[in-house]
């Protein structure tokens, strides 16, 4: 199945919305506890060592430490196509959101640090869209927005789901209370944003 969506760019929604107990707390402490360790047992889930803003893009604003510009990864979906043998675990959650086209999900950890640091703003996607965030566990490792003049903070909690504008520009941050910060990512369109084509339409193959 091909989907064709709109290139044309739309007024960015610097609507921030925040929903707590988005999943069930017995979900995210299940899903929480297989990506990062089971009790008497050796880990299995596999994680892969990245950075956190490509160094390529011109657009992303990387933090004062390129040392600290890393993180472990996890891509379930990725450009039309499932990437993973784990997919069910992030299913529910996409079953929840609803997206009317799932452009990529992944989970992203990043590891203790003496203090909480903010990786740099970037942006998701360029064209209109939606990105969601969903922390599976609680600490202080916020997501910073930048929102005009202002910045915003979202705490992470567990359970909650943070959805914005994926060209609004953010940043994630590291944990200094907690050994881990794991977080589910999903970049998705709407309909709505399909109804009108624009001039150069970006087509994605959907697996049925």
């Amino acid at each position: 199945m091909e989907l064709t969506l709109p290139a044309h760019q739309t007024q960015i929604d610097y609507n921030i919305r925040v929903e707590d107990d988005f999943m069930p707390k017995e979900w995210c402490e299940e899903v929480f506890s297989i990506m990062t360790h089971v009790p008497d047992q050796i880990a299995r889930f596999p994680w892969y060592f990245s950075e956190v803003l490509y160094s390529f893009k011109e657009s992303n604003q990387l933090g004062p430490s390129t040392l600290k510009n890393v993180h472990f990864s996890h891509n379930f979906y990725s450009y039309g196509e499932s990437v993973s043998d784990n997919g069910h675990l992030i299913q529910p959650l996409v079953d929840k959101i609803k997206p009317d086209v799932l452009y990529r999900a992944k989970a992203n950890l990043t590891v203790y640090d003496q203090q909480s640091y903010k990786h740099g703003y970037h942006t998701d996607e360029e064209l209109p869209g939606h990105t969601s965030i969903f922390y599976l566990n609680t600490c202080d490792g916020s997501t910073s927005f930048k929102v005009g003049e202002e910045t915003l903070e979202v705490d992470a909690i567990q359970g909650r789901l943070v959805t914005f504008d994926n060209r609004i520009m953010h940043s994630g941050s590291t944990t200094s209370d907690t050994n881990s910060r794991v977080v589910m990512v999903l970049n998705y369109y709407k309909h709505e944003y399909a109804l009108q084509l624009g001039p150069e339409p970006i087509r994605i193959t959907i697996p049925e």
